[in-house]
């Protein structure tokens, strides 16, 4: 029978062996532990990046969407021109304050007060004569109303009351008046009455809306 049991190594040789079997163990790949960190990967899936995500989502703040940005444009534009028209408004009541003031102080303006005595005046005469013909004030009374209304809204200082509503049609009732006195009442009734006031009245009333018109040009 022969004898297959391999020869014993010599020492030279053992000690070749051992500085290989050390060598082939320094450059061996960790396979065991190369395994666990792939299978510890494998196991999270998807769920590891998906999970930062979600996170760096959810704190991040989010975009507007382009309709959403127009509509937050126009209210803020429409915010700031509300703004702008409550201060013109709450500076314009404040002019409007302080015209109402100097007016007072100043007092009703002469065109006004002219204006207002024509019609006194014509309605106080009709008053006096109760022996008239029937109808003989009534006419130029009318004509003058709207002016003696005029120039009372005036006086009052009413809200809106302007001096061109005087103004504008004080020259049309001079002229009806003034021919009430020079023709109408002698021709239709001739009773000597003094209406020399009345006549002064129309003289000082186009004085002074003449005055108006030259301050406001």
């Amino acid at each position: 029978m022969t004898d297959t049991n391999p020869a014993p190594l010599s020492d030279d040789e053992r000690a070749e062996l051992e500085a290989l079997r050390a060598a082939q163990a320094a450059q061996a790949v960790p396979y065991a532990e190369a395994a666990a960190a792939v299978g510890e990967a494998v196991d999270q899936g998807p769920q590891a990046d998906a999970g930062a995500s979600l996170s760096q989502m959810s704190a991040a703040p989010a975009e507007p969407l382009p309709h959403e940005a127009t509509m937050d444009a126009m209210m803020a534009e429409f915010k700031a021109m509300s703004e702008r028209v409550t201060a013109m408004e709450a500076e314009l009541g404040k002019a409007r304050g302080d015209y109402a003031a100097a007016a007072a102080r100043l007092g009703p303006p002469e065109v006004a007060l002219y204006a207002k005595a024509i019609h006194d005046k014509l309605v106080s005469l009709r008053a006096a004569h109760p022996d008239a013909p029937p109808g003989h004030f009534d006419a130029v009374i009318a004509k003058a109303a709207p002016l003696g209304e005029a120039a009372q809204n005036l006086i009052d200082g009413q809200q809106g009351a302007h001096a061109s509503d005087v103004t504008g049609q004080l020259a049309g009732v001079v002229d009806a008046v003034d021919r009430f006195i020079t023709r109408t009442h002698p021709r239709k009734w001739g009773k000597p009455i003094d209406m020399s006031a009345l006549g002064g009245d129309l003289e000082d009333a186009t004085d002074a809306a003449e005055a108006v018109a030259s301050r406001a040009s």
